[in-house]
């Protein structure tokens, strides 16, 4: 048996110091499903936090469209916090750059991910053998009960 245990998107995240050098430059499975949900990652080699929100068909309404530009299309919400100081929040939209401090975060590309669960039970071939047997045998019941319970010589 198959079945989904969860799914989700995966964003790209390019990670670069200001030297140039990429830090990062990989997809992180993440729990933005569904839209306005928040889910974080870090690096061991920075000491900031990244959280990120996904809006796949861009913000509808509310405040929030001020507070994006008017920005269209998808949209991630980032918010970058180091050592407990937010230095970053603000609505990022595809392929676009943002300098925080000394690094630079692009969200080039985002995928689908999925997960399945696989589930081999050998016991599930038992159920129809005891099925008929189970129907047999009440047969045979109902049947011994109207004819008056002989036993057949």
């Amino acid at each position: 048996f198959y079945s989904i245990k969860d799914f989700s998107y995966a964003p790209r995240c390019r990670i670069s110091v200001s030297t140039g050098e990429v830090m990062n430059d990989a997809y992180s499975i993440m729990r933005l499903f569904p839209p306005d949900t928040e889910d974080s990652f870090r690096l061991l080699t920075l000491p900031h936090t990244f959280y990120l929100r996904y809006y796949p068909e861009g913000l509808m309404t509310g405040g929030g469209a001020s507070a994006a530009g008017q920005k269209k299309g998808p949209l991630y919400k980032l918010r970058v916090v180091k050592n407990l100081d937010i230095v970053f929040n603000g609505y990022v939209s595809a392929d676009e750059k943002t300098t925080v401090g000394s690094i630079t975060i692009a969200i080039d590309d985002i995928k689908k991910w999925v997960e399945i669960a696989v589930v081999r039970d050998y016991g599930i071939y038992l159920i129809v053998p005891g099925m008929v047997i189970a129907v047999i045998s009440g047969i045979w019941g109902v049947w011994q009960r109207k004819s008056g319970g002989r036993a057949i010589a």
